[in-house]
């Protein structure tokens, strides 16, 4: 999910969310629509900022990604791996 995505998708979490986070974050509401609608990204320091705000609240920070992985590919990556294991226990040569 890219800044804006999950930036956005959080907005629900502040009533008023544009003019409380703007206020948090000393710039205006403005600057955090524009972040909402992907217009713009905020620059490292203020993304840290705005992760730290998160935080505060026991939310997770937006830099932090989600790893979704679907379990047919580990299921399918071990059962390869298993049958490398097999071939190499069948085929090597103690010397």
């Amino acid at each position: 999910m890219d800044f804006s995505s999950d930036f956005k998708k959080k907005t629900g979490t502040f009533q008023a969310f544009s003019a409380g986070m703007a206020e948090l974050l000393g710039v205006s509401k403005r600057t955090v629509s524009s972040w909402e609608t992907g217009e713009n990204e905020p620059q490292p320091k203020m993304r840290r900022r705005i992760d730290e705000i998160f935080k505060s609240r026991g939310e997770r920070p937006i830099e932090e990604p989600v790893l979704a992985i679907d379990r047919t590919i580990i299921i399918e990556a071990l059962h390869s791996i298993s049958k490398i294991e097999c071939y190499l226990l069948n085929n090597i040569v103690l010397l």
